[in-house]
């Protein structure tokens, strides 16, 4: 009984750190949107638990049901589909689904016309909610942008938006101008400008940033304005080696700290043909961290982006003989500055051979004690190695 004790501490402890770092801003029930990553259980089937992404149309596809609606729904509202749908080939079907990521959903705002940077994307938003946040005007109050002429770039289509139309609207059509935005669009307002001024420059980023590939941007633009929409993956990208290819072929590599601080040698005006390159942080930069009853604990550092749980394990030098594999443990922070907290059977993997878990740079991996191996020593061995959590 005293060691089931000692266990149920650690295992307190574990869930209240993560618990305080992964508090909900409101109480309300979130809502499913396009992008989130839903774990959905069904007692005994073959095939579940499934992992499944909420596609743009917002459906997720199933065995069994094929397609159902799953955005706009709350957690505990799909779980009643599910029930529903399943009913029709199962006798009461036990259905649990759990939200295993959420998407950020943002917006873009690039151009001269407008307040530029990425913006929070409430349910519903369209076009003039999100002019009323980035408007810019001149000392007698006119707009700057060439609202006849916004473009909206999503994925590989682009919707050219007449705002003024939206701002007057007359007729329907003029109504359907102010479209609904959706979660990483890419909106480009360009300033009113004279008709022999070219108004945008096309330049190309490549590497381990949050947005890739072809951007317009405008001309003057420099290159922490651009970095501050375009974003560096905190992981995997590698600041200390930035460059911008030019169109002659020139490269310039960029100190990023002194270009965010303005400094006009680093902080360029990009031209149009540029190529943003970030690469890859060297290796030994991306890491994962394991505590507990391991060969070696601390942080381990990565060869990949992901690998097994059981690789990991292995690189850490093995589990101990009195290693509790059935309860290992694995919190990993999200960019939103939650934490996922998910609890892996070893031993189902090692013996029964089911789906290992991939293990990302910054998970954190907890090995605990069999119950009777357990002691209040082991238990500050654990714990102590967590303050960072609380600083």
């Amino acid at each position: 009984m005293k060691i089931r004790w000692h266990n149920a501490l650690l295992l307190a402890v574990i869930c209240l750190l993560t618990a305080w770092i992964a508090r909900p801003a409101s109480a309300q029930e979130y809502k499913i949107q396009p992008g989130d990553i839903l774990t959905v259980a069904l007692e005994d089937e073959e095939g579940f638990p499934a992992k499944v992404t909420v596609d743009q149309d917002g459906l997720v596809t199933l065995p069994l049901v094929k397609q159902l609606k799953a955005s706009g729904q709350s957690l505990s509202e799909l779980t009643e589909s599910l029930k529903k749908s399943f009913s029709e080939y199962l006798k009461e079907p036990n259905v649990i689904v759990t939200l295993t990521e959420r998407v950020r959903r943002e917006v873009t705002v690039l151009g001269d016309g407008a307040k530029n940077g990425r913006f929070p994307l409430t349910q519903g938003m369209k076009f003039l909610d999100l002019w009323a946040l980035i408007k810019l005007t001149d000392k007698d109050g006119a707009t700057l942008a060439d609202l006849q002429n916004v473009r909206i770039t999503r994925g590989n289509t682009v919707i050219i938006v007449n705002a003024d139309k939206a701002f007057n609207a007359q007729t329907p059509e003029d109504l359907a101008q102010n479209v609904e935005l959706a979660g990483n669009d890419l909106i480009t307002i360009s300033p009113k400008v004279k008709t022999e001024q070219k108004a945008m420059i096309a330049i190309t980023v490549v590497g381990q940033t949050k947005r890739t590939g072809p951007m317009e941007l405008s001309i003057g633009t420099k290159f922490r304005q651009a970095m501050s929409v375009i974003g560096i993956d905190p992981l995997t990208g590698d600041k200390k080696n930035i460059t911008v290819k030019h169109q002659d072929g020139s490269v310039n590599k960029i100190d990023y700290e002194k270009a965010m601080a303005d400094d006009p040698a680093d902080n360029i005006e990009l031209q149009s043909g540029d190529e943003i390159y970030v690469p890859e942080k060297p290796s030994s930069e991306i890491f994962f961290t394991i505590q507990g009853l391991v060969g070696r604990q601390g942080q381990i550092p990565m060869t990949e982006l992901e690998i097994p749980l059981t690789g990991a394990v292995a690189m850490a030098g093995g589990a101990a003989p009195q290693a509790d594999l059935k309860r290992v443990t694995v919190s990993r922070p999200l960019p939103d500055g939650k934490v996922e907290v998910t609890h892996i059977n070893m031993e189902n993997i090692y013996r029964k051979g089911k789906e290992n878990f991939m293990i990302r740079p910054g998970d954190i991996i907890f090995v605990m004690a069999r119950p009777g191996r357990f002691n209040a020593l082991e238990i500050f061995r654990y714990i102590s190695p967590l303050s960072w959590f609380l600083r």
